[in-house]
């Protein structure tokens, strides 16, 4: 995993953050707020932890996540959410959502581990869901099964606690959560989550493939088109149009992602159905790599032009190439093309398509 994007905070769209941490609906709308963040380098923990405090969220980092990971770079005009995620991949993670805690892990836990608590949610019985909230700490070198057991002594939970569960954790802290989502949170650093059984709680493996069922409300007569277009968009979802309602199925993760982007594409100012290949200059992509490997390149361009970039191994392979080849670009595009040409063209070929760009080697490309 690269040690290239992102720390140093400059907020230019800074958002205002409450009284404690955010939760529910302020929570989300201040994760959907599109921000510039200017990191120079520096640790990820100290670059996420940042963000988390300036913006009023409550922030874990699995006991896995490579804390130490420099990261550095510019992101100009992304929905918070996506800062978070972007900033989590490159320590080899994700950044979900359980509960009010923006929750770090490695990407094989974190869409898991968020799918389950938001499956528990929808099975919890009310009295198990309006527990007073509280505030929870644990010191580094503590274990989960000693955290989760002071939790639930705490709050006098169903749940009776097994043995084995002696993982030692990295220092951290939430504040004014749910006693069951500080539990969840816990136990997804063991790959392990909550289920109900007959009015109690039982600790379980986490699911390898968990689905959510979610219901969105698109404006009347584009629900046809819209569905055509968010299927090409999110490929992990499956998606039904049900008269003006969009049925959509799917672990947390790309469902998240979906939400988000029904609800940029209801905001205030209209957005192109066409993809723009000439941002405006607040829009321009600005990129700092250093001495990066290609397939990381490959990695953070997928972010930057919202689709699948693949690289051709075996024309690389035939050419004397590798996805491992050292590759360095600090600089302005004007477009994910113009990126390609400037970071790469003079030694790799590209073909770009709406849906993919192929990074190939000279003879193949452009």
């Amino acid at each position: 995993m690269s040690h290239a994007l992102l720390c140093c905070l400059m907020l230019v769209a800074t958002l205002q953050a409450e009284e404690g941490p955010l939760s529910g609906r302020a929570r989300d709308e201040a994760l959907r707020q599109r921000m510039t963040v200017d990191w120079s380098e520096q640790p990820v923990e100290r670059a996420l932890r940042g963000l988390a405090k300036q913006q009023g969220l409550n922030l874990v980092i699995d006991r896995r996540i490579d804390r130490a990971c420099p990261i550095y770079g510019k992101l100009e005009n992304h929905p918070l959410e996506k800062v978070f995620d972007m900033a989590a991949q490159i320590a080899g993670g994700n950044a979900v959502l359980i509960g009010d805690v923006v929750y770090i892990a490695p990407e094989q836990t974190a869409d898991r581990a968020a799918t389950a608590a938001a499956l528990l949610e929808e099975e919890l019985p009310r009295k198990l869901g309006n527990l007073p909230r509280v505030d929870v700490r644990w010191e580094q070198g503590a274990t989960v099964g000693s955290r989760i057991e002071q939790i639930v002594k705490d709050s006098e939970l169903p749940l009776t606690v097994p043995s084995g569960l002696e993982e030692k954790l990295e220092g951290d802290e939430v504040k004014d959560i749910l006693p069951l989502d500080a539990l969840l949170v816990l136990l997804a650093q063991n790959d392990r989550t909550l289920e109900v059984s007959k009015q109690k709680l039982d600790i379980v493996d986490l699911p390898e493939s968990p689905n959510l069922e979610r219901r969105i409300r698109l404006p009347r007569g584009q629900a046809r088109a819209l569905t055509k277009r968010y299927s090409q968009m999110f490929p992990g979802v499956l998606l039904e149009a049900k008269g003006s309602t969009l049925v959509a199925t799917g672990s947390w993760l790309p469902l998240r992602q979906l939400e988000t982007q029904v609800a940029i594409d209801r905001g205030p100012a209209p957005r192109s159905r066409g993809r723009r290949t000439t941002p405006s200059a607040s829009e321009r992509i600005r990129v700092s790599m250093r001495n990066t490997t290609l397939e990381n390149f490959a990695r953070q361009l997928s972010k930057v032009a919202e689709r699948e970039v693949e690289l051709d191994e075996k024309s690389l392979e035939a050419a004397g190439m590798s996805s491992r080849d050292r590759i360095s670009y600090v600089g302005e595009a004007n477009s994910v093309e113009d990126l390609l040409r400037l970071a790469i063209g003079k030694k790799y070929g590209y073909q770009v398509t709406d849906e993919k760009i192929t990074i190939t080697a000279p003879a193949r490309g452009q």
